[in-house]
């Protein structure tokens, strides 16, 4: 039971008959708010255990729980499926309703429904061990991220959707996760997002290449000319390995401070920021410089590692998207709209866009020609002019004459 619904029972409660609650409810014709829709949801589940069958799939319907669909839960409750939606989903969070797993329609279930009915045992959701093994990742999991603990009830219907070998996984990897993160924004949903797809953690498959890393990091450290070719084309983000991501961003810092930059400065740099045993002491420093012996290549390298950048957001941004197409808690147009961000964002990345002009820039552009038009008419020759097509417009001595907008092949 959780402490919100515990404080409500401490003060104790009436047992109320179901026809009466019904009664009022077609009177009133639609619920007014929350209370009044989870007093309906509470009329409507299953009273006691059916059997249901969709599309040949038998499955059981216990007592407390529900298959009603989202719309037919809104013509209950007199409401649009968006603020149906709302409502679910803030039950969901706050642990009155769970969801069950269920791939042909939308399966609730009340875990209280018997405290609330008059019985006094909650129905069993899962054994007990189970629940120790998610207090500990519970724990875990906001001690590492520093987060606070919301969504308990979302978390705990995620977990047990897992198998042993997955929630293994998830205790294990929660730092390679975090840490790892480039937007920490989305430790704002917490672990929900991170226990959908548990080996979306197996970075463990993450594309990355920790002697690539190295390589370039030596260059910087032993070649003045590297820093100047790759300081604005990578990021300290972009490394996988933590350790070469804290050198890299203490050479950032030093290239832009205009600080010498050597294996004593570099080393230097990281013992004031104290991160020199982090990423492993002078020695560790002192092996990594020996990597490489040139800079030729370096750019090439660079462009590598970015794509290993951008291969690991895109899964993990397609992980997110998703876990968010199968919520139905979620509004598939804030999905859409994730969506297309994530591809700009990755678009960005990869750089397939620079060779484009922003809306600014060829505004700006077009209009410099239409002046220099406009003065070259005004002066009688147009001979030094850059090729402006005839069909956009025509410029006479003091006048400007819009002819069409369109080519010619399209007149």
């Amino acid at each position: 039971m959780n402490n919100h619904l515990q404080g409500i029972l401490s003060k104790g409660y009436v047992l109320f008959p179901k026809a009466l609650f019904e009664e009022q409810m077609i009177l009133n014709q639609q619920a007014k708010g929350h209370f009044e829709a989870f007093v309906l949801v509470l009329t409507h589940v299953n009273y006691s255990q059916t059997t249901c069958c969709i599309n040949g799939y038998s499955f059981e319907c216990r007592r407390g729980e529900s298959i009603l669909t989202l719309n037919h839960w809104a013509e209950i409750f007199g409401w649009n499926r968006n603020r149906t939606r709302y409502f679910f989903r803030r039950m969901f969070d706050e642990g009155f309703i769970e969801r069950l797993v269920n791939p042909y329609t939308t399966h609730i279930r009340i875990p209280d429904y018997d405290l609330l009915t008059g019985k006094s045992e909650r129905i069993p959701s899962k054994p007990e061990a189970d629940s120790g093994e998610f207090d500990i990742f519970w724990d875990a999991y906001h001690e590492i991220t520093e987060r606070q603990k919301l969504n308990i009830g979302r978390a705990k219907r995620e977990w047990k959707k897992l198998s042993s070998e997955e929630k293994k996984l998830a205790l294990d990897n929660i730092n390679e996760y975090y840490f790892h993160l480039s937007d920490i924004k989305y430790c704002l949903q917490q672990p929900i997002i991170y226990l959908i797809k548990p080996l979306l953690m197996s970075t463990l498959i993450n594309p990355h290449d920790t002697e690539l890393e190295e390589v370039i990091l030596s260059a910087c450290m032993m070649e003045r000319e590297a820093m100047p070719l790759i300081a604005d084309k990578l990021r300290p983000e972009m490394f996988y390995e933590e350790k070469n991501l804290e050198i890299y961003a203490a050479l950032q810092a030093m290239y832009r401070a205009g600080k010498s930059i050597d294996l004593i400065t570099v080393r230097d740099e990281l013992g004031a920021r104290g991160k020199l045993d982090a990423v492993g002491g002078p020695f560790a420093l002192t092996r990594i410089s020996g990597q490489v012996a040139s800079s030729a290549h370096l750019e090439y390298h660079v462009l590598i590692l970015r794509q290993k950048f951008v291969r690991r957001e895109m899964r993990l941004g397609f992980h997110k998207l998703l876990a968010s197409a199968t919520d139905e808690t979620i509004d598939i147009a804030d999905t859409l709209v994730d969506a297309h961000a994530l591809l700009d964002r990755l678009e960005n990345e990869c750089g397939t866009t620079d060779h484009l002009r922003s809306m600014d820039q060829l505004m700006e552009d077009t209009f410099a020609q239409v002046e220099m038009r406009v003065a070259a008419a005004r002066m009688g020759s147009q001979e030094s002019l850059p090729d402006l097509p005839t069909w956009i417009l025509s410029l006479r001595a003091g006048n400007v004459e819009i002819w069409s907008s369109l080519p010619p092949v399209l007149r």
